[in-house]
């Protein structure tokens, strides 16, 4: 038979840690060479235009490359180990040196689908298929910080207002051994959340991102569209209301509109 291969990290160093350790280890060329690594820019064979840059780059690219993922405290005791996918995430923030990672758990790796493992203090109860690494979005341009983002979604979220949002846990990342400070380690905010959150599964669920679907049809989406230029008329407003959730959908503009978000719809 043969013997699964196992991944350990060691990590040396003077540095006095308070939060967990998360290292991601995978053979270099799928980070760095120019034509299939994923967080470099490539040398333009197999790039893609496209989140604010005009030449292809290899990071705008939806490759998965195999990594094993690491979890430690902050004593350095190993919490979770995993091979899993990884890819970068994001949109004009790929062109920032750190990038943001998605670590996507794969049964191709010991048929392990999902996380058995409770990484958010928040929301113990969950069992995430997919962890974001994130490098903080665009507070990186606004502040040269990692906080604003997590920060006020955690407000939102402790407040006890019925908005759904990503749960957080502050992270010190290393990859390949490499540290690279302090990222978010996030819960997905594509169908996977609907996933961890609810318990739905994919052919239950149409998700959509951007006006693009990435699961489902668009049937129901779109009559929602429908219903909401017709909002003023009690019968399409009765319909709308059993397609969509009026509250919390009230509660997301009000929070978006209130903490300024910039960059949104």
């Amino acid at each position: 038979s043969i013997s699964v291969p196992v991944t350990r990290s060691y990590i040396k160093t003077t540095n006095k840690y308070t939060l967990p350790v998360v290292s991601i280890v995978g053979d270099r060329k799928f980070f760095t060479d120019p034509k299939i690594g994923i967080d470099c820019n490539g040398d333009g064979t197999n790039g893609k235009v496209g989140n604010g840059q005009d030449q292809p780059r290899n990071y705008n690219q939806d490759w998965d490359r195999p990594v094993n993922f690491s979890y430690m405290n902050a004593e350095g005791q190993m919490l979770y180990n995993q091979d899993v996918n990884i890819k970068v995430s994001g949109g004009w923030t790929r062109s920032q040196r750190f990038r943001s990672f998605k670590l996507k758990a794969s049964k191709i790796f010991d048929g392990q689908n999902r996380y058995d493992y409770s990484f958010f203090e928040a929301k113990p109860f969950i069992r995430n298929k997919t962890l974001l690494v994130r490098n903080g979005g665009n507070d990186i341009w606004v502040h040269n910080a990692r906080f604003m983002d997590p920060a006020l979604e955690t407000i939102i979220q402790r407040s006890g207002i019925d908005v759904d949002v990503q749960s957080y846990q502050p992270v010190i990342e290393y990859v390949n051994g490499e540290l690279r400070g302090v990222l978010n380690l996030r819960e997905a905010n594509n169908d996977d959340f609907a996933y961890a959150n609810f318990g739905y599964d994919d052919e239950e669920l149409d998700a959509f991102e951007n006006m693009t679907m990435k699961n489902g049809d668009d049937v129901a989406i779109n009559r929602i569209f429908e219903l909401g230029a017709q909002a003023t008329d009690d019968v399409a407003y009765t319909e709308l209301k059993t397609m969509l959730d009026i509250d919390e959908f009230t509660n997301y503009m009000a929070v978006n509109m209130f903490t300024d978000n910039d960059d949104w719809p």
